[in-house]
């Protein structure tokens, strides 16, 4: 019985509640509008003069492949990489803009020349989904396997000596060098060796150095720029 003296009084103050306090009030969005997000994305790399430099990142082996794009317009690319010889030289290329899931996405048509390259690795994405911009940088996450996209502005000297063909000229400096005389690979003095290899399919390189007590193996990830070949520290472990 107690309870219903304490329940009548509360259905009473229920009663007399004005309706303004039901007042509806709008709700701020926490999320950013994708079209909004799509038109700045597509402003800020068409009005780039010099072009973005940028590095894909396989998605397996964390191979770096390095290269300049040009988007011409929203729907065509200008690049060039250090993927293959075929690459080397600028080539045209198509992209196509849209929104999946909320987020600003790009893909390469198939039989186009982006695409051809991303289908021949077969460890990169075909789909690459906006994650941020960040100043000069705009980083995309690969829709399936995991490929990291990373553009960042280029500048002239840059894009000049890109376009000058050097990755083709650094790369056979590079193969130059390991087609020389064993003891460029292989050192030893004293109780110390030092061994280098290359693995291009992995785009690895790595270093063997120590004793026979105090072994270690740095592995560095490379690819070339317009400046030479520039080594990605990786790891170093002891064995």
């Amino acid at each position: 019985m107690k309870n219903i003296f304490y329940i009548i009084p509360l259905l009473f103050l229920f009663i007399n509640c004005s309706k303004n306090s039901f007042e509806e009030n709008p709700v701020e969005k926490v999320w950013k509008d994708p079209n909004i997000e799509m038109e700045k994305l597509k402003e800020e790399l068409l009005n780039q003069e010099n072009g973005w430099e940028f590095k894909l990142e396989d998605g397996l082996t964390k191979a770096i492949f390095f290269g300049h794009i040009n988007f011409d317009s929203d729907t065509e690319i200008s690049f060039l990489t250090d993927y293959s010889k075929s690459y080397y030289k600028k080539n045209k290329g198509k992209i196509i803009f849209s929104i999946k899931n909320n987020k600003p996405t790009f893909y390469f048509p198939k039989t186009t020349r982006f695409a051809q390259l991303l289908e021949h690795s077969r460890n990169l994405d075909s789909l690459y989904i906006l994650n941020r911009i960040d100043n000069d940088t705009i980083f995309f996450d690969g829709h399936q396997i995991g490929t990291k996209f990373k553009l960042f502005k280029s500048t002239n000297e840059r894009k000049q000596a890109l376009m000058s063909n050097n990755i083709e000229k650094n790369r056979k400096d590079l193969i130059k060098t390991f087609e020389m005389k064993k003891y460029f690979f292989y050192l030893k003095k004293g109780e110390h060796t030092f061994d280098i290899k290359l693995d291009t399919f992995r785009k690895e390189f790595i270093i063997n150095h120590g004793t026979n007590t105090d072994f270690k193996l740095f592995i560095s990830k490379y690819y070339f720029d317009h400046d030479g070949i520039v080594l990605n520290k990786l790891s170093m472990s002891t064995e």
